[in-house]
């Protein structure tokens, strides 16, 4: 009886699909790339190091220029030497300020009393204050405000109705006054006029004092 030879077929090898075909071909650029990386970067370390030393630019300590260089009358040197000297000045004290205090506000009276004591003096205030009234010049430059004397702004305000037309009858009477003065012979009549028209003026001079105009116009041209 012959026997069947049983033969087992060989399997055949089924071809790599291409996905695994595109990854083995990535991974073997990736090995590629990095064996040149560590070459490149050997490269750009020797690059470096062989820099010579005297190449390299030095920084400049003072990139602005030299300190000594500096100009001696700036606005900072100014204002430095303006303190230093402020500082070497000793202080008042309480009672040397009280003192000066005193004695300037004295002089500032009599000034002030001397030179309202002037008829000319008296129709420049007057003329400016008529023309605050009207609303033609500012109230704040022609005024010397002094709290503690009563002379506020809002009490000047208040004052000029009443002390403007009396000042205005005041001055318009002095001036004809002093024309029949000097043309009366002298006796009892003309000093009698002298002292009325001394009493005008010190009227005069106290509605002006009450107004507080600045120094300015207390000035006679000529």
């Amino acid at each position: 009886m012959a026997t069947r030879r049983s033969t087992k077929r060989p399997e055949r090898e089924l071809p790599p699909e291409p996905t695994a075909i595109v990854e083995a071909e990535e991974l073997e650029h990736e090995e590629s790339e990095g064996d040149h990386e560590p070459q490149e970067r050997d490269d750009r370390e020797e690059d470096v190091h062989e820099t010579p030393v005297e190449d390299v630019p030095l920084l400049d300590e003072h990139p602005h220029g030299d300190p000594d260089d500096e100009d001696v009358h700036s606005p900072d040197d100014a204002l430095g030497l303006y303190l230093r000297q402020m500082g070497a000045i000793p202080l008042l004290s309480r009672t040397q300020e009280i003192h000066l205090a005193k004695a300037l506000e004295l002089r500032r009276r009599r000034y002030r009393w001397s030179a309202l004591s002037n008829w000319r003096s008296l129709g420049r205030v007057l003329d400016a204050f008529e023309r605050v009234q009207r609303r033609q010049l500012a109230l704040d430059p022609t005024i010397d405000v002094v709290n503690t004397l009563g002379l506020s702004r809002e009490n000047i305000l208040k004052r000029m109705p009443h002390n403007l037309p009396t000042l205005r009858c005041l001055v318009e009477a002095a001036s004809a006054q002093f024309r029949e003065m000097n043309q009366a012979s002298p006796g009892a009549a003309r000093d009698r006029m002298r002292r009325d028209l001394w009493r005008k003026l010190c009227k005069a001079r106290k509605l002006a004092e009450e107004l507080s105009p600045r120094i300015d116009l207390l000035r006679v041209d000529g």
